[in-house]
């Protein structure tokens, strides 16, 4: 009988309805997002504008292969949407050449709030993360100025390039910012597991 009333309790107090969920920002409502009770984040956007047009030139650039050596890997090889920016299936990260590194992808949200990236902490900024990941010889293993090279001789990245910043001109910290916009306004506050 005991386990009557306990079978009922539990159902009546534990079956509620889910939380209602906000729906995604629409691209012209791209705007920095400190969530109710959350500390002001490590990094803000106050030095690098949000825009539409850098949103989407940072979606690109992390979709791009031609961040890597080869041309065969991109930041979203390893830092799977699916995975919530995570590496699913495998135990570490592969990259070039199918070598594979050390360690896994971590998951990508909430990075404005990071004071160091890696594993090892090595990179202090959103910024420059990028760099590590397309320099490392076992992941991307590209030079920064080849990446530039191959991004400017590109009529899609002139042209997201001068819808980002009003010219055609590539530039390590323009490529940069970018990815630091699309990055950084990966936010994980509003998930059901938050709202719980």
């Amino acid at each position: 009988m005991r386990f009557i009333y306990f079978f009922i309790v539990v159902l009546l107090f534990g079956c509620k309805r889910d939380p209602k969920i906000e729906p995604v920002l629409p691209s012209d409502q791209l705007k920095e997002i400190i969530p109710a009770g959350w500390p002001q984040p490590a990094y803000t956007f106050s030095s690098n504008t949000i825009s539409e047009s850098k949103f989407i030139l940072g979606r690109a650039l992390f979709y791009e292969t031609l961040l890597s050596k080869d041309n065969t890997i991109s930041c979203a090889s390893c830092h799977q949407n699916f995975a919530a920016f995570a590496n699913a299936g495998h135990d570490r990260s592969h990259g070039i050449n199918d070598i594979f590194g050390k360690r896994n992808a971590p998951g990508i949200f909430n990075v404005t709030w990071h004071t160091s990236f890696m594993h090892d902490g090595g990179i202090n900024n959103i910024e420059v993360q990028p760099l590590g990941p397309m320099t490392n010889p076992i992941e991307m293993g590209e030079d920064i100025n080849n990446v530039i090279g191959k991004l400017q001789a590109s009529a899609k990245y002139r042209s997201l390039f001068s819808n980002a910043y009003g010219d055609d001109e590539v530039t390590s910290q323009r490529l940069l910012r970018s990815m630091a916009q699309f990055m950084g306004m990966m936010y994980s506050y509003n998930s059901k597991y938050d709202q719980y």
